[in-house]
C-alpha cells in the first residue's frame, strides 16, 4: 500500500514537472515563430517609422539632425557653411532611411552608403576648390583628399539617418531567425514530442486521454504566460526604459513596443482559447463516454437481474 502511494506521488510530481517544461517549451516556441515575421520584416520597421512621423515628426527630426551633422562635420574640413545648403534634401533623406532599413534586413553586415548624395557633395567640393574664393583664402585639396572627405561625411549622415539601435541589434536578430530557424524548429519539435511521451509514461497505462488533457493544460498555461509578457510590455514606460535623448526616436521605440505587445497579446489569447476550448471539448467527450459506460453497465446489470429472475421462475 505504501509502495503504491509513493509511486503515485512520484508520478504526480513528475507529471507536474513535465507539464511545466512542456508549458515553457510551447511558450518559447510560440513567441519565436510568431514574432519572426514581424522582427525580420523591413516593412514593419518602416510602417512604424511612418506612424512615428505622424505622431511626433520622426522623419523631420531625423532630417534636421542630419543637416546639422552635415554642416558641423563639413565645416571642419575647411569648406564654407553655405556650400552644404540644399545638398541633402528631405525626400532623399526619408527615402534613404527606408532603403537603409531594407538594406540591413537583406545584408545585416553590409555597408550602406548614399551614392547620389556623395556625387552632389563631391561636385560641390570640386567646384569650391576651383573657385576664386578658395584661391583667395589659400584653400586647396586633392581629389584623393576630397574622396576621403566625402566618405567621412557620408558615414556621418548615415549614422543619423540610420536608427541608432538598428545596425547593432538587427544582425543578432538575423542570426537567430535566418540561420537557425530550422535547427530551432527541429529541436523544439523533438523536445515537445519527447516531453509528451515522457508525460505519457508517467501516467498509468490506458490514460492517453489524460496525457492529452494535461498537454492542453500546458498549452493554456503557455497562452497565459504569453499574455503576461504582452501586458508587461503594455505597462512598460518606454521613455524611462529606452535611453535615447531624441524624443522622435523614443516615440518610434514606444510605437514599436506597442505593436509588439499587441501581437503578443493576440497570440496569447489565441493559444489560451485553443487550449481551454480543446480541454472543454475533451471534458464533454469524456463525460459522455462515462455516461454511455454507465448506461451500458446499468443495462447489463438489469439484464442479469432479469435473467436471474427468469431462472428462478423456471425453477419454481
Amino acid at each position: 500500500m505504501k509502495k503504491n502511494l509513493a509511486l503515485q506521488t512520484l508520478r504526480a510530481v513528475g507529471s507536474v514537472i513535465v507539464m511545466i517544461c512542456l508549458c515553457i517549451t510551447l511558450f518559447a516556441g510560440a513567441l519565436y515563430f510568431s514574432l519572426g515575421t514581424f522582427l525580420t520584416s523591413a516593412d514593419a520597421y518602416i510602417n512604424i517609422a511612418d506612424k512615428a512621423q505622424e505622431k511626433n515628426e520622426f522623419y523631420s527630426d531625423m532630417y534636421k539632425n542630419a543637416c546639422e551633422r552635415l554642416v558641423s562635420r563639413g565645416t571642419l574640413g575647411g569648406f564654407p557653411k553655405e556650400m552644404f545648403d540644399g545638398l541633402l534634401e528631405y525626400d532623399y533623406a526619408v527615402t534613404s532611411f527606408k532603403e537603409y532599413v531594407r538594406f540591413v534586413v537583406k545584408e545585416p553586415n553590409g555597408k550602406f552608403t548614399l551614392p547620389e548624395f556623395d556625387e552632389k557633395l563631391r561636385a560641390a567640393c570640386l567646384a569650391y576648390v576651383s573657385s576664386e574664393e578658395a584661391k583667395a583664402d589659400g584653400f586647396s585639396a586633392t581629389e584623393k583628399e576630397i574622396d576621403e572627405f566625402v566618405g567621412y561625411i557620408d558615414s556621418q549622415v548615415v549614422a543619423i539617418i540610420a536608427l541608432p539601435f538598428f545596425a547593432g541589434v538587427y544582425p543578432a536578430v538575423d542570426v537567430v531567425y535566418q540561420t537557425r530557424t530550422v535547427v530551432v524548429a527541429v529541436a523544439g519539435f523533438v523536445l515537445a514530442v519527447g516531453i509528451f511521451f515522457g508525460l505519457l509514461c508517467l501516467l498509468e497505462r490506458g490514460k492517453i486521454l489524460n496525457a492529452v488533457r494535461q498537454t492542453l493544460y500546458s498549452l493554456s498555461g503557455a497562452g497565459i504566460m504569453t499574455i503576461v509578457i504582452g501586458v508587461f510590455l503594455d505597462v512598460l514606460n518606454g521613455n524611462k526604459f529606452f535611453n535615447f535623448s531624441s524624443q522622435a526616436v523614443l516615440d518610434y521605440l514606444n510605437i514599436y513596443k506597442d505593436a509588439l505587445s499587441l501581437r503578443i497579446n493576440i497570440l496569447g489569447v489565441i493559444i489560451a482559447t485553443v487550449g481551454v476550448a480543446a480541454t472543454a471539448c475533451i471534458a464533454v467527450f469524456s463525460g459522455r463516454k462515462k455516461n454511455r459506460e454507465k448506461e451500458v453497465s446499468e443495462n447489463s446489470e438489469n439484464t442479469n437481474i432479469e435473467k436471474t429472475e427468469n431462472i428462478n421462475k423456471e425453477n419454481n
